[in-house]
């Protein structure tokens, strides 16, 4: 993303001191569903180092890597998504 300056930034790329233990346990709670594709997620990870991206989370499944952000009412936007076009087929796993 380029900002008013012209200079690129993107979420989380300031440097923060912080720990990798949560200093506080954070209460979550479904209040969406998404479908990714059809093969299955091996990964749904919060960030919870950087409080102010604790409502950002990223799921891993496949070739794809896609990057949400928690909005009001229960709202899940895609902030980013990555997709390894050059990854070969893995054996015993279903292909999009």
């Amino acid at each position: 993303m380029v900002g008013e300056t012209g200079k690129l930034f993107g979420l989380g790329c300031d440097p923060v001191v912080g720990s990798l233990t949560s200093s506080k346990k954070k209460e979550y709670r479904v209040t969406n569903r998404l479908q990714e594709g059809k093969r299955p997620l091996y990964a749904v990870v919060f960030n919870f180092i950087d409080s102010r991206y604790f409502n950002v989370f990223a799921t891993v499944g496949g070739n794809r890597v896609t990057i949400y952000q928690c909005l009001e009412g229960g709202v899940i936007a895609v902030l980013q998504s990555y997709v390894d076009e050059d990854m070969a087929p893995v054996v015993g796993l279903g292909q999009d």
